[in-house]
């Protein structure tokens, strides 16, 4: 113990004497907010820099707690520019450049301001609003950066709910496309339902979402020309895969929900999927 305490004595005797060079001898004036703030207005930071400040801010108020205050002067003043598609990967796994006109044209600078959300890990590979950030960022200055409290102010977990409203205006839903995006996204929705508890939770979730167009995935039948493609209907025109529609062979055209898709029963009878076909007696 002794030993420790007499090496932050020293590390202690170090600090002080290096900042009275600075301020004394050097006589290199003390930089403040003010002079962040102004830097920060006449540039316009690459990424790494971004990503290196936003990991560096937390420190800087954990031993300058004062700072911690005037943080939303910086978000407001900060701008950014996502990395151009200038780069590819070799055979090595070496980045190398790629002189290309288009290139210089797809570099777009970003106001930090504008981004009031970071995303959960559920959603991150998932299509996100414009109010995220976007998730190769997000990843390189970490979820646990972004979690702490001194941008509690900056940013907040995105809440399910505006997300689901976001997704319910995306293709994936309306429109059932992209395969791989629709099931991705449609599993997490699912998921979210049966972890809500009450019915009226569950109800006003399901009102967040575009039950009237074609966005859930069903199986076509052996014998029909598109059994190839990906299709989707309406929930309201499927049936669980569950159901027995043996007796309505030779009626009509009736499809299940696809198998791949990995929600519950529950979540499909609750957006409209029919349970079992009913028979007409005359």
């Amino acid at each position: 113990m002794e030993a420790f305490g007499c090496s932050n004595v020293v590390r202690r005797i170090m600090l002080d004497n290096s900042l009275e060079y600075y301020s004394l001898i050097a006589n290199v004036p003390t930089l403040t907010l003010d002079d962040l703030v102004m830097t920060l207005k006449s540039n316009v930071l690459e990424e790494k820099q971004l990503i290196r400040l936003m990991k560096w801010w937390p420190k800087v108020c954990r031993v300058h707690k004062t700072m911690e205050r005037s943080g939303l002067r910086l978000k407001e003043v900060i701008r950014f520019e996502i990395a151009p598609k200038d780069r590819l990967a070799n055979n090595s796994g070496i980045t190398v450049p790629v002189n290309n006109a288009d290139d210089a044209q797809e570099t777009k600078v970003h106001r930090l301001e504008s981004i009031l959300y970071f995303t959960p890990a559920m959603l991150l590979d998932l299509p996100l609003p414009e109010t995220t950030f976007p998730p190769a960022l997000q990843k390189a200055i970490g979820h646990k950066t972004l979690e702490n409290s001194v941008y509690s102010d900056w940013f907040v977990p995105l809440p399910f709910d505006i997300w689901t409203s976001f997704i319910s205006q995306h293709s994936c839903l309306i429109e059932g496309n992209p395969k791989d995006i629709n099931m991705a996204v449609l599993a997490v929705i699912g998921k979210y339902f049966d972890s809500l508890e009450g019915q009226q939770a569950k109800r006003r979730f399901v009102e967040l979402l575009p039950t009237n167009n074609p966005c859930i995935p069903y199986d076509c039948g052996d014998n029909e020309s598109d059994s190839s493609k990906y299709m989707t209907d309406v929930p309201k025109e499927l049936y669980l895969p569950s159901s027995d529609l043996s007796a309505f062979a030779g009626v009509g055209v009736f499809h299940k929900v696809s198998d791949q898709l990995k929600v519950s029963h529950a979540f499909l009878t609750a957006i409209g999927v029919v349970s079992q076909p009913v028979l007409l007696h005359f």
